[in-house]
């Protein structure tokens, strides 16, 4: 599209390449003090033969959505120490993967249209984890909008949110996602990734977070599509 010409809503190319990869987000992002979870890039093959990290730790695959393939490592969990190569779960589709501290505490997620970040709404899946079911799939997660929480985490949420969409160079709408641990106050938010292309159906978060703010469905389109044409005119992407 770029190289037709052609006008499109959301973030460009380069934004969304780096966005969708987990590892070049926190390059991008963490040099600027946006808090995001250590850990590091690990192969595959590694797991077989020790932990990564000090248990519990979540495996993810470094650039995919909608929690495809993620798995949350515990003592307790039956997929071995260290993990068996007949243990079911991401290390058996995807040759390298992200290990990252399990983070205890609230799933949070706040949008940003433009240049104003929303609200903070709490995840709270049924199956304990919001995974692609929980997040697709009617009933499974309930959403907290907004998220009963001390009003500087939810300044911290909408902050960091909108810088990352900045940093990033996002256009349109972007989400963030976070966790946040609440026995550490401010100090145990995290920001875990930024969705340059969030969801637009009737369960999605950006749709009911810009409903609480007083936006129709029909108004968030219209900005969307205002800001676009916006950076047309401007010979921006």
């Amino acid at each position: 599209m770029d190289l037709m010409g052609l006008t499109y809503t959301h973030s460009g190319l380069a934004t969304s390449v780096i966005a969708i990869d987990k590892e070049l987000t926190k390059q991008a992002l963490v040099p600027h003090g946006i808090p995001m979870p250590g850990g590091r890039v690990v192969q595959s093959e590694e797991l077989y033969e020790r932990d990564p990290l000090a248990r519990p730790y979540v495996l993810k695959p470094v650039n995919e959505g909608s929690s495809v393939g993620v798995a949350i490592v515990t003592d307790e969990g039956n997929y071995g120490q260290p993990i068996s190569r007949e243990a079911k779960g991401p290390w058996q589709e995807f040759s390298s993967l992200l290990a990252e501290p399990f983070i205890r505490g609230l799933e949070l997620t706040t949008a940003v249209i433009g240049d104003r970040a929303l609200l903070v709404t709490e995840l709270k899946p049924k199956s304990g984890f919001y995974d692609f079911d929980s997040k697709y799939t009617d009933g499974m997660t309930e959403h907290v909008c907004p998220a009963e929480i001390p009003d500087e985490i939810a300044e911290a949420c909408k902050d960091i949110a909108l810088r990352a969409h900045k940093l990033l160079g996002c256009k349109g709408t972007s989400r963030s996602d976070f966790r946040w641990d609440d026995q550490r106050g401010v100090e145990g938010l995290f920001l875990l990734e930024v969705n340059t292309q969030p969801g637009m159906t009737p369960l999605s978060l950006v749709p009911e977070q810009a409903k609480h703010c007083g936006m129709t469905y029909e108004d968030l389109v219209e900005a969307i599509v205002a800001e676009a044409l916006k950076d047309k005119a401007g010979g921006q992407e």
